[in-house]
């Protein structure tokens, strides 16, 4: 048996939502200082209402830090590979998200309420944050 949080109610499938204020205004200047190293760094972002919209340019394009080499193609195993390229462009991108990560945790000690979807590329991020 779950125990019942005040602002929780029990869904039809048996899962808990938290309920949320659409009355109550997001504080807009507090979701860009959450994310303001990727806006001081050049992401474009926009507040419209309730939502805010956001793509930032990865590090590491993915697609770039392939090569030129091709899968029929030999090249020397050494330290300038394509396959250590590509890892570490990973570690790189991967080090952007742990990041991004921590400006989600900062906005969700505010706003539990908010919903997000992010569409992750291999150039960039675009993310929606809403109430909605």
């Amino acid at each position: 048996m779950k125990i019942k949080r005040f602002n929780e109610n029990l869904r039809g499938d048996g899962k808990y939502a938290i309920n949320f204020k659409m009355t109550e205004d997001v504080d807009h200047d507090y979701i860009k200082q959450c994310f303001i190293d990727f806006i001081d760094a050049g992401a474009s972002s926009t507040i419209d209402g309730n939502t805010f919209q956001m793509t930032i340019k990865l590090p590491v394009n993915l697609s770039e830090s392939k090569g030129t080499t091709s899968v029929r193609e030999f090249e020397y195993i050494d330290d300038d590979n394509m396959m250590r390229k590509y890892i570490e462009g990973y570690n790189i991108n991967n080090e952007f998200y742990k990041e991004l990560g921590r400006c989600f945790d900062r906005l969700i000690d505010e706003y539990p309420d908010l919903r997000m979807k992010i569409n992750p590329g291999d150039a960039s991020v675009y993310i929606i944050i809403t109430r909605g």
